[in-house]
C-alpha cells in the first residue's frame, strides 16, 4: 500500500466530504479481493454501504436505507469528480 493517495483514493476523499462523509481511510479486517488489484498495481478502493463487520454473512443480514442512499450519493459525487 502506497502511503500518499492515488488518483482514486483522492477523488473518493473529496467525493465523501462533498456529501458530508467522514473521509476515512483505513483497513478492513473482513476479505475482499481487492489484494489481487493491488498485486497488479491497481489503485484500489473498497467502499460500501452498511455495517458489514456486524451483520454480513448471517441469517438476518441488512443495510439500512440511509446507508444505501448515502453511498448512491456518493458515487454519483465520485463518477462526477472522476468523469467531468
Amino acid at each position: 500500500m502506497d502511503s500518499e493517495p492515488g488518483e482514486l483514493a483522492s477523488a473518493c476523499r473529496a467525493a465523501a466530504r462533498h456529501i458530508d462523509l467522514p473521509p476515512v481511510c483505513t483497513a478492513w479486517p473482513g476479505y475482499t479481493e481487492g489484494w489481487i488489484f493491488d498485486a497488479a498495481q491497481v489503485e484500489t478502493v473498497v467502499f460500501g454501504p452498511g455495517d458489514a463487520l456486524k451483520v454480513a454473512h448471517q441469517a438476518d443480514e441488512y443495510v439500512p436505507l440511509i446507508h444505501i442512499e448515502r453511498a448512491v450519493a456518493f458515487y454519483e459525487a465520485l463518477i462526477r469528480r472522476l468523469c467531468t
